[in-house]
């Protein structure tokens, strides 16, 4: 037979800050144009050292082309399989991003 909690305010208390822990999630958008980053960083040191940063920039033409033949070598297809996917890989990114702005 099942227990039954009971649903005083500390068992409620309790359960609401369990779920919060375990579903909160926050995402802090901050530009590293200047040295506003740099001072945030300084003044709020977990900012980098208990967080993920993930820095989304706009690709060039140039990287996205060197990043598809970097992986499209790592494949077994022939010559002109190869340059068809690195071009097709770059004009999907390049859409993409330009739908994106």
């Amino acid at each position: 037979m099942k227990k039954k909690k009971i649903d005083n305010p500390e068992s409620l208390w309790s359960y609401f800050v369990s779920n919060i822990r375990a579903n909160l999630h926050i995402v802090l958008c901050m530009s590293p144009a200047g040295d506003s980053l740099r001072i945030r960083a300084r003044k709020f040191p977990s900012l980098v050292s208990c967080c993920t940063i993930d820095w989304f920039d706009s690709w060039t033409e140039e990287a996205l082309i060197e990043v598809s033949k970097k992986m499209v070598n790592k494949m077994e297809l022939d010559d002109n399989m190869k340059k068809s996917f690195v071009q097709l890989s770059t004009e999907a990114n390049l859409i993409v991003q330009e739908l994106c702005t």
